[in-house]
């Protein structure tokens, strides 16, 4: 409605079936694949509200460096 775009706009921009849009905006669509859901978000202008979905993530420990050293993978001995 924010996009003065109607289920059936939306549909055939996003290429994702009517019956589907309109199950996920009454909060019924089970099973919404990732990509389907960054397609309604692109057809309605929101891709970028992912960031404000998304928690910030911690740098991996395996990426750390210890004095300026490579991370290295740790390798268990045979038994």
């Amino acid at each position: 409605m924010q996009c003065n775009l109607t289920q059936k706009e939306v549909a055939e921009l996003s290429g994702v079936g009517l019956t589907t849009i309109h199950k996920f905006e009454n909060g019924t669509a089970r099973n919404l694949s990732l990509s389907t859901f960054i397609l309604l978000l692109k057809v309605v202008g929101q891709v970028n509200a992912l960031d404000d979905l998304l928690p910030e993530l911690p740098e991996s420990p395996y990426l750390m460096r210890r004095e300026d050293k490579k991370a290295q993978r740790i390798r268990h001995a045979k038994k």
